[in-house]
This record gives structure tokens, C-alpha cells and sequence, in this order.
């Protein structure tokens, strides 16, 4: 009989699990010895088990309890137990797809400081940026400094109501108005694509780029226009970014403006 059986410990190290916990599964009922010796009371296991072990074992890596699976056991209720667990795993599906998201959006956040950390100096600098996906308000010229933060602060509150996940680049779009580019929304970016009015692609490219300040923007302005003058190139799009400085203050510290070439 003991060929065909395994003792609790051997059944623990075999199947990876302690035998704390299958003296537990034994207690609560949810899975009893094949066979205990009325003699030594040592506890035997069968390999027909194995797959029930393997399913507690999965069962916990869903955050399922064990008390949780006792009726379908005790049933031998194998379609109700693979629905629960089918309903289990799609959960599981998503609590992944939402931590891959919370990793995306880390990983925006470093690069974005790693960025606004690089030395580029006065110059204007070419970069290849991919296809970026923002929330946009109207931008008003007429409004004030704090208005606008107030702004962007409504467009973070509503990427957070529809349980978006922010890339945290802010800054204004440009569209051609007459021959020029003015500025036509303030925007807060995201990671994909999402379904509503508000929602705005900024394509990939090509984009000359140049940091400025407040104090430095007149003559950075003039110096992006020389470059392009004398490259004739002439810009399919325009984007302004507040580039991430100090996570704490809030202080910006460089804007970047970013000009997609043809």
C-alpha cells in the first residue's frame, strides 16, 4: 500500500507546499488524507491529489480562500469549481493589466525626469517621439496663471475619475489659425488611446526641440524660428511641455517646445 502513497512530508516537498498547510486543508475539511494509520495517525497522500493540491495552490495565487473552495470539493462539483476559478482568473487578467498599466506610468514618470534632466543647453535639438494620447481643455488667453493650473488640475481630476492612466506630460497645443500657429488647448497626457470628445492624438516624428524659462523664451523663440528659417522647414505641428522638475514643489523649472517637422 505505501508504494502507491506518500507521507505528508513527502507530499509537502513533492507539491511545494508546507505541511503546516496540509494539516490545515485537513482540518477545515477541504482535503483529507487518502489514508491515516489508525496506529501511528501518520497522514498518507494519493497521486490522484496531486491535481487537487495543484488547484488549492492556484487557488491561493488568486487570492481565493481555502474556505472558499470547500463546498466544491466536498461536492466533487468540478464544473461549479472551474467556473468560480474562470471567474477568479479573469480577475486576475485585469489586476495584471492594471499593475502593467501603474509600471507604464512609472516608467513615464523616470523617463520624463531623466529627460528634464539632460544637458541640451541653449541649442535646438532633434528628437524621434512616438505617438503621444492627451485630455484637452480650451485654452483661453484671456485666463489668468492660477486659472489656468486650475485647468490642469480639472484634467487631472478627470483622468482619475475615468480610471485613465496619466504619462504626467502637460502643456499646450497649437493649431495653424490663419497661416499661424496659435495656442488652442491645454492638455495632460495619457497612456492609450481613450474614447471620448476631449480625447486628442499628437502623431510621432521628427520634432526640433529647444528649452526655455519664462526670462529665456523670447530668445529661444527667435532662435527655434532661425533654424527653421534656415532649413526651410515648415512645421506640421506645434507642442509646448512643461518638462517634470521638482516632484515636491511642483517647480517645472524648463519648458520644451517641440516643432514636428515634415
Amino acid at each position: 500500500m505505501h508504494r502507491e502513497l506518500y507521507t505528508i512530508g513527502e507530499i509537502a516537498r513533492i507539491k511545494g507546499v508546507t505541511v503546516k498547510a496540509l494539516r490545515f486543508y485537513d482540518r477545515i475539511g477541504l482535503l483529507k488524507p487518502h489514508f491515516v494509520d489508525p496506529q501511528s495517525q501518520y497522514r498518507y497522500y494519493h497521486p490522484d491529489q496531486f491535481m487537487l493540491i495543484d488547484i488549492i495552490k492556484a487557488a491561493r495565487q488568486l487570492d481565493i480562500s481555502p474556505h472558499t473552495l470547500i463546498p466544491y470539493f466536498r461536492d466533487r462539483d468540478t464544473e461549479g469549481l472551474v467556473q468560480m476559478m474562470d471567474v477568479q482568473r479573469e480577475k486576475a487578467v485585469d489586476k495584471i493589466k492594471t499593475l502593467q498599466d501603474m509600471a507604464a506610468g512609472i516608467e513615464e514618470i523616470n523617463a520624463a525626469l531623466r529627460r528634464a534632466a539632460a544637458d541640451v543647453g541653449d541649442r535646438v535639438y532633434r528628437r524621434e517621439l512616438s505617438d503621444r494620447h492627451v485630455l484637452t481643455l480650451p485654452f483661453d488667453p484671456a485666463k489668468s496663471k492660477e486659472e489656468i493650473i486650475l485647468d490642469y488640475s480639472r484634467l487631472d481630476v478627470t483622468v482619475s475619475e475615468r480610471d485613465l492612466v496619466p504619462t504626467y506630460d502637460t502643456g499646450v497645443l497649437f493649431e495653424k489659425r490663419n497661416g499661424e500657429f496659435a495656442p488652442v488647448f491645454l492638455f495632460t497626457s495619457i497612456l492609450r488611446r481613450a474614447p471620448y470628445d476631449d480625447y486628442r492624438p499628437i502623431p510621432g516624428g521628427q520634432y526640433a526641440c529647444v528649452r526655455y524659462t519664462a526670462d529665456t523664451a523670447p530668445g529661444q523663440m527667435a532662435r527655434m524660428e532661425r533654424y527653421l528659417r534656415r532649413r526651410d522647414l515648415d512645421p506640421l505641428g506645434v507642442v509646448q511641455v512643461e518638462l517634470l522638475g521638482d516632484l515636491f514643489t511642483g517647480d517645472p523649472g524648463f519648458f520644451e517646445l517641440q516643432i514636428r517637422l515634415p
